[in-house]
């Protein structure tokens, strides 16, 4: 899985790039909120770990520029922080986070969380190909009709 880590604390970075790394997944980093945002805009991620308090523009903003855009929409987003309140965590949903990671970010919570996530991505990706290849046959046997139809 293809992840992005938007955090701007190195030694957090590294934390939890070598646990995700050592799952197998593959990260890109960014360490602040424009970065990330570019990031997120310009590749295809399976899920985001994304920290709320950035330079450049913070979390809620981020991730609500994320899902704005039709190919953000899915992807899945872990807010972290150290900010603990049932406010934060109500407004990191509102922005369209899926889930929220207190810091300092324990590795078992986080592979759970993770897991979960990259889980229901995975299925939505399976459904979303399942479909495409529904409309295929649609449009496949429409003209197979329409080529009958006409050779009658």
């Amino acid at each position: 899985m293809h992840l992005l880590v938007i955090e701007d604390n190195p030694d957090l970075v590294a934390n939890v790039a070598d646990f995700l790394e050592g799952r197998g997944h593959t990260l890109d980093i960014a360490y602040n909120g424009y970065a990330g945002l570019g990031f997120a805009l310009e590749n295809d991620y399976d899920a985001l770990i994304l920290d709320l308090m950035l330079p450049g523009i913070d979390g809620f903003d981020v991730c609500r520029r994320i899902r704005l855009d039709p190919a953000g929409r899915d992807v899945p987003v872990i807010m972290v922080t150290s900010l603990q309140t049932k406010e934060h965590r109500l407004h990191a949903v509102e922005a369209g986070a899926n889930d929220f990671i207190a810091k300092p970010v324990d590795e078992t919570e986080l592979r759970v969380r993770s897991t979960s996530l990259l889980r229901m991505k995975g299925a939505q990706d399976e459904l979303r190909r399942y479909q495409a290849h529904l409309e295929d046959m649609v449009v496949e046997r429409t003209m197979s009709m329409r080529k009958a139809l006409e050779q009658m």
